[in-house]
């Protein structure tokens, strides 16, 4: 740990030693809408911790343009007039095309520089595992069958330093490393060997100054974390369903309550899904409840019904709406989903961030004594 400390003070004093004058981060990506109307709005956000800004172009004769300036490599977002969904990228000083895809805009194609290859090989993986997964839940349940699903499950659980420890070489490392760090759960140790292994070149690059100093100030604080614990009582809130009611967790408690932040942007997150659904139908009877909290943005809320419906959520769901800035997930301390919480009828915390079939055992352990 000694080392890391020293490795990102050399780093940020090489940042200090360097001139400030440079050219500019610029992106140019190329948007291919064959199939969408002339005239179709597309737009680029940029929603980030160290970049926040909005472009728009629209489709001329099957074309459109996004240019301008960064000042960090981010996750950006392309939304597409009259589409539910989006498509994520990522932002670099690269000519990027992106051919869309207007049956499924989440299946289009975005070509050009190294992070945005890493970042699909990267989402390939995860959606792999989804996929599987799901087709598991809907196989006859055996113990080979199972033994299968514990199997995923893990890979799912493990797949983001199984990824670093491959794919380290990249910007993209950074921004994975900086969402990782954000989770109070995270491993310091295994990020500070992750971050001896990326080159010079990435970790010194300037316009990767704000993320280090990020990573350098979530790391500091996850060795000296303080959060909610078990046994604490589990801050009462109130949020509005998809209708507009409000829902307050201390009037829907039951005997034990699941609180899960989740987003329908989440591929972890739906991944677990159909592991909820299963323990929901097997232990609602028993006074099993569960609250989903979701983390979307302003203009999500048709993909996040969507998400319910699709994924059969039958239990509980609220947002504000808010992304990140959900007060939920502030008074939860929530810097990365998924997170659960396992409640009593008193309110109390008994458990968290169970999965799978820790989480069932768990379940069935506490309802078993009732």
């Amino acid at each position: 740990m000694r080392y890391y400390l020293f490795l990102l003070v050399l780093v940020l004093n090489f940042y200090g030693c360097r001139s400030k004058e440079g050219t500019e981060n610029k992106y140019s990506i190329t948007v291919i809408a064959d199939g969408f109307p002339e005239g179709t709005n597309v737009s680029l956000l940029i929603s980030g911790k160290n970049s926040n800004f909005k472009n728009n172009t629209k489709i001329k004769n099957g074309k459109g343009l996004l240019t301008g300036t960064f000042e960090s490599f981010e996750i950006g977002y392309i939304n597409v007039e009259g589409v539910d969904e989006e498509l994520a990228m990522v932002i670099e000083p690269e000519n990027i095309d992106i051919y869309l895809n207007n049956n499924s805009l989440s299946e289009s194609i975005v070509k050009g520089g190294i992070n945005n290859d890493k970042f699909k090989l990267y989402n390939d993986g995860l959606k792999s595992l989804f996929y599987e997964y799901e087709n598991l839940q809907n196989q006859n349940n055996t113990i080979e069958i199972e033994n299968k699903i514990v199997d995923v499950q893990k890979q799912y659980y493990d797949y983001d330093f199984n990824f670093l420890s491959n794919n380290y070489e990249s910007d993209f490392a950074l921004i994975l490393i900086e969402e990782i760090t954000n989770n109070s759960s995270s491993d310091v140790y295994f990020i500070s060997d992750i971050i001896k292994k990326i080159p010079t070149v990435v970790i010194g690059n300037p316009i990767n100054k704000n993320r280090v100093e990020v990573i350098d100030g979530n790391l500091r604080k996850l060795l000296n974390k303080t959060t909610l614990n078990i046994g604490d009582m589990a801050p009462n809130f109130s949020a509005p369903d998809a209708d507009g009611k409000l829902i307050t967790l201390k009037e829907i408690l039951g005997t034990v309550t699941i609180l899960d932040f989740w987003a329908s942007w989440c591929y972890p997150c739906r991944l677990e899904n159909p592991n909820y659904v299963n323990i929901y139908n097997r232990y609602k009877n028993m006074g099993l409840v569960i609250i989903g909290v979701a983390l979307e943005r302003d203009n999500q809320k048709k993909q996040w019904i969507k998400a319910i419906k699709d994924d059969k959520l039958t239990w509980y769901n609220v947002s504000n709406l808010k992304f990140w800035d959900d007060p939920i997930a502030r008074l939860y301390e929530i810097d990365a989903i998924p997170a659960t919480f396992l409640i009593d009828n008193n309110g109390s915390i008994i458990a968290k961030n169970l999965k799978g079939v820790d989480l069932e055992k768990k379940i069935k352990s506490l309802l078993s004594e009732k």
